[in-house]
């Protein structure tokens, strides 16, 4: 995981988080040094989603 770099601005560093995640890598974004979010590369699941299933789990909460 590395930082995003050292861009002045938001949408180089976010064009570079991108890039990073693109590549597989995490990428922390900065605002004046310190730490304010992270992004990561995106996975799809192998198993096939089945529809109602998050409304199912989402009601037996309550």
């Amino acid at each position: 995981m590395r930082n995003a770099g050292c861009s002045d601005n938001a949408k180089g560093q976010l064009v570079v988080s991108i890039r990073r995640a693109e590549a597989g890598e995490e990428a922390i974004l900065t605002r004046h040094g310190l730490a304010v979010a992270r992004s990561v590369p995106f996975r799809r699941s192998s198993l096939p989603r089945r529809a109602g299933t998050s409304c199912n789990a989402l009601r037996a909460l309550r």
